[in-house]
């Protein structure tokens, strides 16, 4: 009963009444939908598509990241921004509430309530729904924005787009691959991140854990590496794409353990800190 009490206060001021910040997925979607509504048209003014692409075009287009970057003075790194704006744009909102709620009125409510735990367990399941929603509210705009421009509601690829815009691999895999490498590991991916972003918010601060997730990022953009787990967000780099690429299976096992031991090392920290 008094887990829910507290979820019932995160929800409603962790969430709901900063409803605003979840508007930069509108304008991440509208900027990715409408660059992709332009290849299309480029497409099919040089004969080169027939129809207006499907839904999960769109979705592959918008979520796609970057390719591998092989180092070279001929070959200029540059973080693709959209992506990084994308994965750092959750990070920033989840950010602050749970150390600044500790800071200033969680002292009160842990007081009242008597339970640590279930003050944590709030956080991390409001931590959870923030980045569910984040994702949810990308994944309906780019949906709207594709139908609006004549695209099929459906989970297959076009041929013909993913052949101009990226590979012919996209081709022999099946939906549950391809929505499985463009939206669920990058979600699972994304939310072990906030997790242990918000854990080491507790015992750092959450500007530092905050610059820690950026440089993470822009780590992972420019190395390849299973172990830099922002390589996951980007399905580009999927072994079931690329060869070379990162297995997925790593990616699942990696945020996995995250997960729990940001769940696990955050109730340590809360049952022992001195909040009073």
């Amino acid at each position: 009963m008094i887990f829910f009490k507290l979820l019932n206060y995160d929800t409603k001021y962790g969430i709901i009444r900063r409803w605003y910040v979840f508007l930069i997925t509108i304008i991440f979607a509208f900027a990715q939908c409408r660059s992709c509504h332009g290849i299309i048209e480029s497409l099919q003014t040089s004969n080169m598509m027939r129809d207006n692409g499907t839904v999960m075009d769109y979705i592959l287009y918008s979520f796609q990241g970057m390719c591998v970057y092989i180092f070279s003075p001929r070959n200029l790194f540059t973080i693709p921004l959209y992506w990084f704006i994308f994965q750092v744009g959750i990070s920033y909102i989840i950010a602050y509430y749970t150390e600044n709620d500790l800071r200033h009125y969680g002292r009160n409510i842990l007081m009242a309530c008597k339970s640590r735990y279930g003050w944590w367990f709030s956080k991390v399941a409001v931590c959870i729904c923030s980045v569910l929603i984040y994702y949810a509210i990308t994944v309906g705009w780019i949906t709207l924005m594709a139908l609006s421009c004549g695209a099929t509601l459906s989970l297959q690829v076009s041929n013909d787009f993913v052949l101009s815009a990226f590979s012919y691999t996209l081709l022999y895999m099946n939906s549950s691959d391809v929505v499985w490498i463009s939206l669920l590991l990058p979600f699972l991916t994304t939310l072990s991140v906030c997790l242990i972003q918000v854990a080491s918010s507790l015992v750092i601060s959450p500007v530092i854990s905050f610059a820690a997730v950026c440089s993470m990022y822009v780590l992972s953009a420019y190395y390849t590496s299973p172990w830099l787990i922002g390589n996951y967000t980007m399905w580009q780099r999927s072994s079931y794409y690329i060869e070379g690429g990162i297995s997925p299976d790593s990616g699942l096992f990696l945020s996995v353990m995250i997960i729990f031991v940001a769940v696990i090392s955050g109730l340590y920290v809360v049952r022992t800190k001195d909040v009073f």
